[in-house]
């Protein structure tokens, strides 16, 4: 008979699963930035990766559910499947931020133009934010976590200076508008990124510091 301890066990091997296909997301975003050349190939993968993380929020949710009816767990168990639920819808919506991403890529004609907006860089970040994740999360050690916050506020930089390089064009170009939803998209990524590290802060501290460190 399976017990709490391979239940959750289970469920890790779920968001791990899931952590690693959202990670290849930003992986197809890059390498269309780099080529500057969209690529069908990769926007069918990028597909096949959204139905899998689709599949794994609904998924997991009937697993937790199912899982604190029968055992009750408590203290850091219960905290880990609390958070699995906002860990899920989170990587969810990080996705669906991806997949838009790539449909404006996909009817863009300029993708080439992004290289003059240090998108490439502000991806770089964004990716350094969620390998940070992944290493506090999976290492259970908060000082990733903490680190996490503070590049938030590069990756919020990297938008500003763009939002501040077309203030001066009356009217935008396709490409420019393209570029400012592309970085609006990245900023909420990181934000979302913020809002892991934070998640992982109270499954292995017990600790709310979204509105700041608890009493």
């Amino acid at each position: 008979m399976r017990n709490l301890t391979d239940r959750i066990d289970d469920i890790k091997s779920m968001v791990s699963t899931t952590n690693q296909n959202f990670k290849r997301s930003l992986d197809i975003i890059k390498e269309i930035l780099t080529n500057s050349k969209f690529d069908p190939t990769l926007y069918g993968e990028a597909k096949s990766i959204e139905d899998a993380i689709n599949h794994f929020e609904t998924t997991v949710d009937e697993e937790v559910i199912k899982t604190i009816a029968r055992f009750q767990p408590m203290a850091i168990n219960l905290r880990f499947l609390i958070s699995v639920i906002k860990i899920s819808m989170t990587v969810e919506r990080m996705n669906d931020l991806c997949i838009n991403i790539l449909k404006v890529m996909k009817h863009s004609k300029s993708i080439e133009e992004y290289k003059n907006y240090n998108l490439l860089e502000m991806l770089e970040k964004v990716e350094n934010m969620f390998e940070l994740f992944l290493k506090s999360y999976n290492e259970e050690n908060l000082s990733f976590s903490y680190l996490i916050i503070s590049l938030d506020e590069e990756v919020n930089a990297y938008k500003s200076a763009i939002i501040e390089s077309l203030k001066n064009d009356t009217i935008l170009e396709k490409h420019e508008l393209e570029v400012l939803f592309i970085s609006q998209h990245l900023e909420r990524i990181g934000d979302s990124i913020k809002n892991l590290a934070e998640i992982v802060v109270y499954i292995y501290n017990g600790i709310d510091i979204r509105h700041g460190i608890s009493n």
